[in-house]
């Protein structure tokens, strides 16, 4: 998928949000996976100041989140992207959605575990001690 698509958010006050956000896959890597980009607009260059997320392939079921970065922009503070690009990321990838778990090859950082936990408190994620990984769970208001 090459072309902006609409993304409507909404922050933890209420506010709602429209961003545009574009998906690149890439096949020919060994593991598989996708580039999820959030732009504020459809005329920023693809690495300004967008919110990014990189997933990849774990197994034949499972994809794990391997970055998400907002590269420390205002826009993208605090107005739901990761709520509203989760079930973006688990239907275009068909896979169940884990965090990465700081195992080789992977990290956590402590904002990405607090947005974890946040998902877990609002019942869209829950805590997986066996593989230590949060696992995304998709909701029918999503």
């Amino acid at each position: 998928m090459n072309t902006l698509t609409p993304l409507h958010c909404q922050s933890p006050s209420g506010e709602h949000f429209t961003f545009f956000y574009l998906v690149n896959k890439y096949l020919a890597c060994q593991p598989t996976y996708w580039e999820f980009s959030v732009r504020r607009t459809t005329n920023e260059p693809y690495l300004d100041m967008s919110y990014h997320v990189k997933v990849i392939e774990l197994d034949a079921t499972t994809a794990f989140i391997r970055d998400i970065n907002n590269e420390n922009a205002e826009w993208a503070k605090k107005k739901g992207i990761s709520e509203s690009i989760f079930p973006v990321i688990m239907t275009t990838v068909g896979k169940k959605i884990m965090s990465s778990n700081g195992g080789p090859g992977e990290r956590q950082t402590e904002c990405g575990i607090n947005m974890w936990k946040r998902f877990c408190s609002t019942g869209i994620a829950r805590y997986d001690s066996d593989s230590r990984r949060y696992v995304y769970i998709p909701t029918e208001q999503f």
